[in-house]
């Protein structure tokens, strides 16, 4: 279950975290897609679910993660160990709905390991 609820945090976390400095989407496959224009992105425009095209669907999840993560990114200018320390914590996460109590004792055990290296990372960086 774990990797299940990591993988689309991670995967939208990696995936703004790669298009910083763009003015396109680089996707995890390494496909490159400008976000002001989807069309390429869906090849029938009229495949509907649920009264929506799936354009509609796309658009709104990109947008969402445009001004919700990858401009606080572009702000805040990870490196890779930043970078990896934080997908970790995303993957130690305790909101999983039904974790044993020994998860989370686990989780809780792994996050204060890994924000601790995190200190001690941003303290070497300032020395």
């Amino acid at each position: 279950m774990w990797k299940k609820k990591f993988i689309v945090p991670f995967y939208i976390f990696e995936t703004c975290q790669r298009s910083i400095d763009r003015p396109f989407c680089v996707l995890s496959n390494s496909d490159i897609f400008d976000v002001s224009n989807f069309d390429p992105l869906v090849e029938d425009q009229d495949c509907t679910k649920d009264g929506k095209t799936l354009q509609r669907i796309i658009q709104r999840y990109w947008r969402l993660s445009e001004n919700n993560l990858r401009r606080q990114l572009q702000q805040v200018r990870l490196d890779q160990p930043e970078f990896l320390l934080l997908s970790a914590l995303i993957y130690w996460d305790l909101e999983i709905n039904n974790q044993s109590e020994v998860c989370q004792l686990e989780c809780e055990k792994m996050r204060r390991v890994v924000i601790r290296e995190l200190k001690e990372y941003e303290k070497s960086k300032t020395r």
